[in-house]
């Protein structure tokens, strides 16, 4: 089905130098909490500075929902290979850096449909630019040199009870390029920061860590590595 709601959200530029105006983002707002997704490989808001079509400031990733208590600063998807023995690696953040290398070609019209989850959004972005007006040059290496790949991006969100406290993700990763990409790699750079919007620096009290264990999954041995993130004092309580 066509979806007959308003189209993705501008992010309003003005506030975000360097900016195209082809940049849209959409808000998931129907399970347990609200997140942000974006055409440029970009989770979050760049907190304060993305507003809505009323002037409003977008959530970045809240539970539940309206309730103020955010999880994340930003999310950059990191796509890496090898071409011709070169390691080229796109970035969607890198988070103080702000060297966004994945980037959006033209607003992709999106449809809408509950085959996958009640609410989805489609993107279309990828690495295939040098313009320095477009991609900053990276402060470790320099001038960019595209992977070059295109990124096919929906997100759904379900308002099933069972569902509803998480936002699920497909990516479709297409060479675009001359030559083949070898050592594929997919990651993400998680800037979580969590806390009450009321509470100023909510973050600085954040603590993080790394579990690694191994389970039985249907009587075969499982290796799980997770990294987790949480606020110490449960704002906005002291």
């Amino acid at each position: 089905d066509v979806d007959a709601r308003p189209a993705p959200s501008s992010s309003l530029a003005a506030g975000v130098a360097g900016f195209d105006p082809n940049i849209v983002f959409q808000t998931h707002d129907n399970g347990f909490l609200r997140s942000t997704a974006t055409n440029y490989g970009y989770f979050g808001t760049v907190r304060n500075r993305l507003h809505d079509s009323t002037g409003a400031l977008v959530p970045v990733m809240e539970s539940p929902v309206n309730s103020g208590i955010e999880y994340l600063y930003e999310a950059g998807l990191w796509i890496g290979g090898v071409v011709r023995g070169d390691t080229l690696v796109s970035t969607g953040s890198l988070g103080f850096g702000q060297a966004h290398e994945l980037y959006a070609d033209s607003y992709e019209p999106r449809t809408f449909s509950d085959f996958l989850g009640d609410d989805e959004w489609t993107f279309i972005y990828g690495d295939t630019t040098t313009d320095p007006e477009t991609v900053r040059d990276d402060p470790y290496d320099g001038p960019h040199r595209p992977l070059p790949v295109r990124v096919r991006q929906k997100t759904y969100t379900f308002d099933a009870f069972t569902y509803n406290s998480a936002m699920y993700m497909e990516l479709v990763v297409t060479n675009v390029g001359s030559q083949p990409i070898t050592d594929a790699w997919f990651g993400w750079l998680i800037d979580p920061d969590i806390g009450h919007v009321d509470v100023d620096d909510y973050w600085m009290d954040d603590i993080t860590g790394h579990i690694r264990r191994t389970v039985s999954n249907a009587g075969q041995p499982l290796d799980v590595s997770v990294a987790w993130a949480m606020d110490n004092d449960g704002d906005p309580d002291s």
